[in-house]
């Protein structure tokens, strides 16, 4: 931002909510125990997926799974919901959830300058319900208007199936 003009507007746009500036740098500074959630709740999903992908993978179902496997998932389900219910509880103050939306914006950006697919939840849903179709035998068709992610959705689907496929 080279522009004069600009960073004379961006000076004073700080300077007026400088308050407003204060608050989401402190939210942003306490978002630790909501960081860990989150990564507990990745790890778990990551968990759920793998286990079901091991049937994808010997070409059965997950309801032919075993039952063991099957209380696992359930129970992992259960932990996630848990999470999620702590996780919102922490959300509750204006500053972290200030903290928690920059660092949000910080990290699609750092995607985004990484030419990466930008994982919104939105994205990590449509990738959550299209693995599902695939590990079930279901037809898959993407269709959108050019340049939405069709492509680079199916192309990291594929490449988890192929690292799943071959660390087992």
């Amino acid at each position: 931002m080279n522009d004069p003009i600009q960073m004379k507007e961006l000076q004073s746009l700080i300077s007026h909510h400088a308050e407003n500036v204060k608050h989401i740098i402190h939210g942003y500074a306490k978002l630790g125990p909501v960081l860990k959630i989150e990564r507990e709740m990745r790890n778990i999903v990551q968990k759920i997926t793998d286990l079901k992908m091991k049937y994808y993978i010997a070409s059965k179902s997950f309801e032919q799974a075993d039952p063991r496997d099957v209380r696992k998932v359930l129970a992992r389900d259960s932990q996630l919901t848990e999470l999620n219910i702590q996780k919102e509880q922490l959300l509750q103050t204006k500053e972290i959830v200030a903290g928690y939306e920059l660092r949000k914006i910080r990290n699609y950006a750092d995607q985004i300058n990484a030419n990466k697919l930008v994982q919104t939840p939105s994205v990590l849903e449509m990738k959550t319900k299209i693995r599902s179709k695939i590990m079930s035998g279901q037809p898959v068709l993407l269709s959108g208007p050019v340049g939405t992610g069709k492509t680079k959705i199916a192309q990291e689907i594929y490449q988890e199936i192929l690292e799943a496929k071959y660390k087992s």
